[in-house]
């Protein structure tokens, strides 16, 4: 994920004396669908099948299947609609520009995202690299958290947070995720308890 946040930066940052030129605010966006789209091709090809770190839904009869559908929708269609705009050389008619429509989609994406399902108490808690376990733990037990599951690493861990539990508390002892939501969730099926 390093890798290709640096080479988009690099990207970007190269062909900063262009940004003035019309037209490329739809380069930009289609240059965002593109990343998106071959980001979420390369991790279903290299994450979900080549080194199996995880897939959508391990809970089900067919993984392969959500594994697909996952890949079509998050990494196809985009990779495919940033393309045909890159191609699309008129701008006529468009209803707003690249970074109104980044900056909406964001503003509609993140709050949805950051929603957990209704039905589910647990919540996941990934430490940074290099939190001794004896560390997590009593992180996690000042957050007065009833502890279900760690990973064999015990860098993530699942528990059950109370309502009021200090979550900026996690992140200064050394918490990188604290999730509840819908997103994450995929990449956290892996390690059912």
């Amino acid at each position: 994920m390093y890798v290709v946040v640096a080479i988009g930066l690099v990207l970007l940052w190269r062909g900063r004396s262009q940004f003035s030129a019309p037209g490329v605010d739809r380069m930009l966006f289609a240059n965002a669908l593109m990343g998106f789209g071959a980001w979420h091709v390369v991790d279903a090809v290299l994450s979900h099948w080549v080194l199996g770190i995880h897939r959508i839904r391990m809970d089900v009869d067919n993984p392969l299947v959500w594994d697909l559908m996952w890949l079509a929708v998050f990494g196809l269609l985009p990779l495919a609609a940033g393309i045909m705009m890159r191609r699309r050389r008129s701008d006529a008619s468009r209803l707003m520009s690249a970074p109104l429509a980044l900056a909406a989609a964001v503003a509609i994406t993140a709050p949805l995202a950051a929603l957990p399902p209704s039905d589910e108490t647990t919540t996941m808690v990934m430490f940074r690299p290099g939190i001794e376990a004896h560390e997590a733990f009593n992180a996690l037990m000042a957050a007065e958290a009833r502890l279900i599951w760690s990973d064999p690493s015990q860098q993530v861990w699942a528990v059950e947070l109370p309502v009021n539990a200090d979550r900026a508390q996690l992140y200064a002892q050394g918490a990188l995720l604290i999730s509840q939501s819908i997103l994450p969730a995929g990449c956290f099926d892996w390690i059912s308890a």
